[in-house]
């Protein structure tokens, strides 16, 4: 079954009603600001407008991947956004879904992927990045969100 790139973005209400477990909103909540504001730091290279972004719409073997940009016509970037307090459990969980996802998307190939995380990476985890960049041949990223400083995003080669 061919990947097929649908851009645009899920109704807010789509998240908030799939989960209502007490204790689950903040993550929630947090997720959908960082998505909101990613959404407006990817512009203006990727937009709605320009029908080259997908948040929350695209499937790999039925799992909707956070954010997909469409870097050319048939490149792909992938973007999984996780909210831990612990950098290297949002590095794990981010990776194997990213990975899963890369591996379903014929007839497109992924230029870059993306981890997105509100924690600040230390010694350990750059380390951890590094020993996972050696053994993944796909393109990774770390991009750290904060709410409270500017920019909001930093980005980690």
């Amino acid at each position: 079954e061919a990947f097929v790139f649908k851009s645009g973005k899920a109704s807010q209400t789509e998240r908030f009603n799939q989960i209502r477990v007490k204790g689950k909103s903040e993550v929630i909540k947090l997720h959908s600001k960082i998505i909101d504001e990613l959404e407006i730091f990817l512009q203006p290279n990727y937009s709605l407008a320009k029908g080259n972004i997908s948040i929350e719409k695209s499937r790999f073997k039925g799992n909707i991947a956070d954010v997909v940009t469409q870097e050319q016509k048939l490149v792909i970037s992938l973007y999984e956004i996780k909210t831990s307090v612990v950098a290297r459990r949002n590095i794990r969980e981010a990776i194997g879904q990213l990975l899963d996802y890369a591996s379903h998307c014929n007839p497109f190939k992924v230029k870059t992927l993306f981890i997105v995380s509100p924690c600040k990476l230390i010694k350990n985890d750059i380390g951890f990045l590094k020993s996972l960049k050696k053994v993944i041949s796909f393109q990774i990223k770390y991009i750290e969100y904060s709410s409270i400083n500017t920019p909001r995003f930093i980005s980690y080669e």
